[in-house]
């Protein structure tokens, strides 16, 4: 464990808002009023200026935070901002020109990688979407997506092509033994098999694969005058794009209203982009994957575990194996 989450939070916020300030001097905003946004591999401020026009989150990253991630991030969300009308959270520069800050203080372990990100305004809305919403996250995810076909990262920071090829490397059986058993394990792996006879007849080419966001749930979609914005890019990467609408998907099919819920989501994205039959008809195998990712993602924690997330997923992923 880091030194520093032994000691009071008090004093470990005063820790981080004296490495804030400083890695915000290089941006000329040392004196920004700010406020903590929460604590978790990353530790995020509100920055305010007084200015709603320069108003921004400061994110301040784990010491063992990977660089090439957080490059493809900050490309990709600047490539974004300069290419289309999304309203995404746009990366800012500090008055050297720099895209990612590295800062240390006495009292903080190892240097921390900090970025300055444009504030998206907008509301969540976590259990009050409705249809509207819904189209508007299918035309939001169908952008990213558009632009995600011809957007590419520097080869040397481009990360390996998560296909069926490399499926077989996604399980972390020792980990999941841990907690599931040896026929709960056969599910993992039966899944696994799903989700590469899928890819294998997807294919990888860019008119179904490419950039996407990773992560695209109601925790980090934002509305706005009918308008729905993404943050949270974090986890962006290369990958399947049924992946961001399995992703969306599976927080509501199970609701009440889930089957007109997912049909405004298709149908918003549709109204920008195709989606051919077979990428829709995949979309529970894809939701598959992302439950491994979120029951991996859990263990690996360790942490403040969820019991119930746990098995919220891992229910999700048995029916997705066991249907015809």
């Amino acid at each position: 464990m880091d030194r520093l989450e032994r000691i009071p939070e008090s004093e470990r916020l005063d820790r981080y808002t004296r490495l804030a300030r400083k890695a915000l001097s290089a941006y000329g905003l040392a004196e920004a009023q700010l406020t903590p946004l929460g604590e978790a591999e990353t530790v995020t401020f509100d920055v305010a200026t007084g200015d709603p026009s320069r108003h921004y989150a400061l994110r301040i990253c784990a010491p063992d935070h990977d660089s090439d991630a957080l490059r493809r991030e900050i490309l990709w969300l600047t490539a974004v901002c300069r290419d289309t009308d999304l309203v995404v959270p746009e990366p800012i520069l500090t008055t050297e020109g720099e895209l990612v800050r590295r800062v240390s203080i006495a009292g903080v372990s190892g240097f921390r990688s900090c970025v300055l990100l444009r504030w998206v305004d907008g509301e969540f809305r976590h259990k009050e979407l409705a249809p509207d919403h819904l189209h508007g996250v299918g035309h939001l995810a169908a952008a990213l997506h558009s632009h995600a076909e011809t957007f590419r990262w520097p080869e040397e920071i481009t990360p390996p092509r998560r296909n069926a090829t490399l499926m077989s490397e996604v399980l972390d059986e020792a980990l999941l033994r841990t907690r599931y058993s040896a026929d709960q394990l056969n599910i993992f792996r039966r899944a696994i098999e799903r989700i590469s006879v899928a890819m294998s007849t997807l294919r990888d080419g860019p008119r179904v694969a490419g950039v996407i966001h990773g992560q695209l749930g109601p925790r980090c979609l934002l509305f706005r005058n009918g308008e729905a914005r993404a943050i949270g890019f974090a986890q962006c990467r290369w990958g399947y794009y049924a992946y961001d609408l399995a992703t969306i998907r599976s927080y509501v099919a199970e609701r009440e209203t889930g089957e007109e819920l997912v049909a405004a989501l298709l149908e918003g994205y549709r109204s920008l982009r195709d989606l051919p039959e077979d990428v829709e008809r995949h979309l529970p195998v894809f939701g598959a994957l992302r439950s491994i990712d979120r029951i991996q993602a859990i263990l690996a924690a360790r942490t403040g575990q969820s019991p119930r997330d746990l098995d919220i997923e891992y229910e999700a992923l048995r029916r997705v194996v066991e249907a015809d």
